[in-house]
């Protein structure tokens, strides 16, 4: 990965107050979300384990959303610039597809709450391994984007899950 991230442009991001922060929230979201989607998968757990995720992902919102307010406020109307944002959809979904698929295999997701969660974990999971290459640069469109992507990874894979045989226990 390091071969091909741009690592001075990630360096210069990681400067700012808030890029540190938001990049922790959301790889421990990612973390967060697979733990659940596996503890939820086994029968012997408690099932408000599905909250687990929720407080690093509402940090990382709170921080990204009051990142692009600020940068709003800053910039006027070019924080509205579709920039990159279908470039960061394609790559979500190109990370998270191949993931997606060796997530749902090895775990044998049961429909539901346990898929929507590992989809959860593996869109935040590619949201954070594109910081590496494009950084996130406070725009509220690309934060649509990134949230719309992940939107699509967790409905596709709660919908596989449905499609795919699953072992009871």
């Amino acid at each position: 990965m390091f071969l091909f991230a741009d690592m001075d442009l990630v360096r210069r991001h990681l400067k700012t107050p808030y890029a540190w922060l938001e990049l922790g929230a959301i790889a421990l979201t990612a973390c967060a979300a697979i733990l659940a989607a596996f503890c939820l998968n086994t029968s012997r757990t408690s099932p408000r384990r599905v909250f687990l995720p929720v407080p690093p992902l509402t940090l990382w919102l709170i921080v990204c959303a009051y990142d692009c307010l600020r940068h709003v406020t800053l910039v006027g109307a070019e924080a509205w610039d579709l920039g990159d944002s279908p470039h960061c959809v394609l790559f979500i979904l190109a990370i998270s597809i191949p993931l997606g698929i060796s997530v749902m295999a090895t775990y044998r997701l049961r429909p539901g709450r346990s898929s929507a969660l590992a989809g959860l974990g593996v869109a935040t999971f590619a949201i954070c391994l594109l910081q590496f290459f494009h950084p996130f640069d406070s725009n509220l469109t690309d934060l649509i984007a990134h949230i719309t992507a992940a939107a699509i990874v967790v409905g596709a894979m709660t919908y596989s899950a449905q499609l795919m045989p699953t072992i009871r226990s």
